[in-house]
């Protein structure tokens, strides 16, 4: 009566069952685009494992001792019952190999290879019972039954094997002393490392000199706590610094399993992106934002320290851009920001910025610099003069030389303001001031001149609508004849009176013709 031993197969089937369940969310887990398996998944695999194996010894207790009862028969049937414990042997080793690779640790060629040498085994002893004329037919189903269940577990075991073999991860098998045990390569890696080149090395050793304590001290506190970590190292392999994601679970004593994830293109884009976001893609200095938080960031951290912005301002670049094309001015604003990289001094750029100069594009021919712990209005002249020479120099483009020049205004941090914004406003003030006098010079703001821009702010405030309000009039200056002593014409002159007081023609005419006023203004003049 084989009963037992058929509902123990039967046991074996059904467990065999739930595993699969557990092994098939392992598997969607690795197939996943965030390769992440749960510890308490990985339990409910040991768990299942654990009840194959159970179930396996269970029925090869059995067999043993079917085969000690059988044994007053051994010499009718010594053949028969040698192999099937023979095979029964071969196929608990199969067993437990087989559910051992189902696992993450299943990354160790010696098991693999051990493996197959057991299948091997107990192919050649399943043939040999399948051909013993004697054998008893609840046998013989026994050795189908147990064909059919490893033939199974090795088309899972071979699924598994494969999305493992195709995960874009590197695996690594590192012992606490012994170093690396055992590689499964990532996609970055197969055709330049190889398992010798690291074979028992200690994987701190790949992290840069900062992080080399960092990775140790990952490794033995995962085998301490018996617990998954996580963390991001950058890892120099091969001579080539690599950002990777580092995820360690422990294994069997003072093992664990390192996953490997290749981050540096994710890397590499995100700051590209991120200097995108920073940076002026034509000239690619900083732009505007990035250039505030920076001085926000070397006010805050120096405050009693000063420093110089400067405001340059192309000159002219319209009329360029009109009869040369856009090309050339593209040519002309890169010259320019070349200019002011190299004609500031070292010492004249700022320790926060990390990328470069701290200087900026902040409009079509705008652009900032800054002169830390600058101050003396000597030594900020001498530098935009430097800036200056640099920029006249022509520049040939397309076969045309170009020549251009710059108006450079200058603000002093604290001394003409206190917040970033207020220095930028004032050098600004400033530049505006050197393109009135001509442009191709510097001009260093001080107070008066904005008491001057702030008037030139509050005549243009009231000049609109000064004529609804009837606060303009004309005055006429006669024209003579001198021979004659004749008038002969008279000269229309426009006056405004605001508050009661009259305003100079010389300071609301400029006004009104910056901001466009004289058109209405001029033909109320004419009616």
């Amino acid at each position: 009566d084989w009963q037992p031993e058929l509902l123990l197969l039967a046991q074996l089937r059904n467990d065999l069952e739930v595993l699969t369940a557990e092994v098939d969310v392992v598997i969607s887990n690795a197939m996943s685009a965030d390769f992440s398996v749960p510890l308490d998944q990985l339990n409910r695999v040991d768990m299942a494992s654990l009840a194959i194996i159970g179930n396996t010894e269970k029925l090869l207790a059995e067999l043993t001792q079917r085969n000690a009862q059988l044994e007053v028969v051994r010499q009718e049937h010594r053949e028969l019952y040698d192999y099937l414990v023979a095979w029964m042997a071969a196929v608990y080793v199969v067993a437990i190999l087989l559910v051992l690779r189902w696992t993450l640790l299943a990354v160790n060629k010696p098991l693999v290879t051990l493996a197959e040498h057991a299948k091997l085994a107990l192919s050649e002893s399943s043939a040999s019972l399948s051909h013993s004329a004697g054998g008893p037919r609840e046998v013989r189903e026994l050795s189908r039954h147990m064909n059919s269940l490893v033939g199974f577990l090795d088309g899972r075991l071979s699924e598994f094997q494969a999305i493992v073999e195709a995960m874009p991860d590197a695996m690594v098998l590192v012992h606490r002393t012994e170093g690396v045990q055992y590689w499964k390569p990532g996609a970055a890696d197969r055709d330049s490392i190889s398992e010798d080149d690291i074979k028992n090395v200690n994987p701190a050793f790949w992290a840069t000199s900062e992080q080399r304590i960092e990775m140790q001290q990952m490794i033995d506190e995962c085998l301490d706590t018996e617990s998954p970590l996580q963390t991001e190292l950058e890892l120099a392999i091969e001579d080539e610094v690599r950002y990777c994601e580092i995820r360690m679970l422990p294994a069997r004593e003072e093992t664990v399993v390192m996953v490997v994830r290749d981050l540096t293109e994710k890397r590499l884009s995100e700051e590209h992106i991120k200097h995108m976001a920073y940076h002026d893609d034509l000239t690619g200095l900083m732009n505007r934002n990035a250039f505030t938080d920076n001085l926000d960031t070397l006010i805050r951290e120096r405050p009693a320290n000063p420093f110089t912005v400067l405001f340059i301002d192309l000159d002219r670049f319209k009329h360029i851009n009109d009869s040369q094309g856009h090309e050339v001015g593209d040519h002309v604003l890169m010259h320019v920001a070349d200019c002011i990289r190299s004609s500031l001094r070292a010492s004249d750029q700022v320790a926060v910025a990390h990328d470069g100069p701290l200087s900026a594009r902040v409009g079509g021919d705008e652009f900032l610099a800054v002169l830390p712990g600058v101050a003396d209005p000597e030594l900020v002249e001498q530098i935009a003069h430097r800036l200056l020479v640099a920029i006249t120099r022509p520049i040939t483009v397309r076969g045309a030389s170009i020549t251009c020049s710059v108006s450079l205004g200058a603000a002093v941090y604290p001394e003409h303001g206190e917040e970033v914004e207020d220095v930028i406003k004032h050098a600004d003030l400033a530049m505006f001031d050197a393109k009135r006098q001509g442009g191709n010079r510097l001009c260093i703001y001080n107070t008066d001149l904005g008491d001057r821009t702030y008037r030139k702010l509050a005549i243009e405030a009231r000049l609109n609508g000064a004529l609804e309000r009837d606060e303009l009039y004309t005055v006429y200056q006669p024209k003579l004849d001198l021979r004659s002593g004749r008038v002969v014409g008279a000269e229309a002159l426009l006056r405004w009176r605001s508050g009661g007081k009259l305003v100079s023609p010389a300071e609301f005419i400029p006004v009104a013709e910056e901001s466009g006023l004289i058109v209405d203004i001029g033909d109320w003049v004419l009616d």
